[in-house]
């Protein structure tokens, strides 16, 4: 009886063991596909009403931070040949890619959580540099980034609906909204909430803090509209409260932005007058086409070209040459956009001479003076 006993223990232990093995398995296998969950429906269905939003979007660094290396090799843009490379390439295998403007991080996978290896390639000056190096296998992908690289995930079963700053980052899970045909009152619009509701969304992800629980570094639960200071936990002064906290954290990390007001770099409008702005430039590009809205002659009265000559904003609004030395917030503003206080340079006629190499410098400057001066905007309100 005894014997039978253990046996029957013996076979229950096994398939027990066999059970949580699979759960486990199938909540790893899920964390590596993103598949619209819940309430949310994820961009695609969202391009389906909202198709010029959906583009706009899609030329934005939200759509591309995160970019599967296996699918898209083209997103890799480190040189993998370097010796510094080298060292954990050939031991470890890219999965994907986080960054595509200034830097890029590479995550590999080690047994069944993703990380971040302690090499970043800057993409300005084509280098190499070390970031965590003691510490990148102890600082899990899932409890210090994905929170803010994905939209809707979900800790407990390690899912999210898209590996990337998707339509309802911003606006919320709209299942319902689709669901309804369009009912604008299931849906978040960031436009007609309360200053301080719209300026979290951004601040969630924008402002470093911790959940409630302190396991991870981002909030918890938190969908657009609803006060963050309830999902995310900052370092404060003794007599600030917790939103006060984020709301001057953000406040301050806005300031490196010398821009327009508004996120408006979030939802571009895309331009359907000139492809180049859309191509190796996309990202600059968009940063300012967010704001100055050129379309067909106002392009061409703008930039004294035809449509059919391919040209860029930053072929003539040239900046200074970022210093890779300087450690800077990868998550501030101004470490994405192109330009800083003023983009039109008072020499620009130099540029000219780019392009026009049979020209003399004598003819530009004349031909500059031809034009009416251009408007020097300061990007400080």
């Amino acid at each position: 009886m005894r014997i039978l006993l253990k046996n029957k223990v013996k076979h229950l232990t096994v398939v027990c063991l066999l059970i949580v093995i699979f759960v486990f398995n199938s909540i790893s296998a899920k964390c590596d596909e993103a598949k619209p969950t819940g309430d949310y429906a994820g961009s695609e269905k969202c391009k389906e009403c909202h198709s010029e939003q959906y583009d706009g979007w899609q030329n934005t660094l939200h759509s591309r931070v995160v970019q599967d290396a296996k699918k898209n090799p083209e997103s890799v843009l480190g040189d993998l040949s370097d010796e510094r490379a080298k060292e954990f390439i050939d031991k470890y295998e890219i999965e994907f890619t986080v960054g595509s403007h200034w830097s890029q991080r590479y995550l590999v996978k080690i047994k069944d959580e993703y990380y971040a290896l302690p090499i970043v390639w800057s993409i300005v000056t084509k280098s190499w540099d070390d970031f965590s190096v003691l510490f990148w296998n102890k600082m899990p992908y899932s409890k210090y980034c994905i929170g803010c690289h994905t939209t809707n995930y979900d800790p407990k079963t390690k899912t999210y609906s898209e590996h990337h700053i998707g339509c309802e980052a911003c606006h919320g899970p709209g299942g319902k909204h689709v669901e309804s045909e369009g009912d604008a009152t299931l849906i978040v619009n960031p436009a007609k909430l309360p200053d301080t509701l719209r300026e979290m969304i951004c601040a969630a992800c924008h402002v470093r803090g911790k959940d409630n629980s302190g396991k991870y570094k981002f909030p918890i639960g938190y969908q657009p509209g609803k006060n963050l200071a309830d999902y995310l936990v900052v370092a404060k002064a003794e007599d600030e409260t917790n939103e006060e906290a984020i709301l001057y954290q953000f406040e301050e990390w806005k300031k490196t932005r010398k821009s327009p007001k508004k996120c408006s770099i979030c939802c571009i409008k895309k331009p359907d007058s000139i492809a180049s702005l859309h191509d190796t430039n996309a990202s600059a590009e968009a940063s300012c086409i967010s704001c100055h809205n050129y379309k067909d002659q106002t392009l061409v009265k703008h930039t004294h070209h035809s449509l059919d000559v391919e040209i860029s904003c930053s072929d003539c609004h040239k900046t200074k040459e970022e210093d890779a030395t300087v450690e800077r917030n990868i998550h501030s503003y101004d470490y994405y956009l192109v330009h800083r206080v003023g983009c039109y340079y008072p020499y620009i006629e130099k540029y000219c001479m780019e392009c026009h190499k049979d020209k003399a410098i004598d003819w530009a400057t004349s031909l500059v003076i031809d034009w009416a001066v251009p408007e020097d905007v300061v990007h400080d309100e």
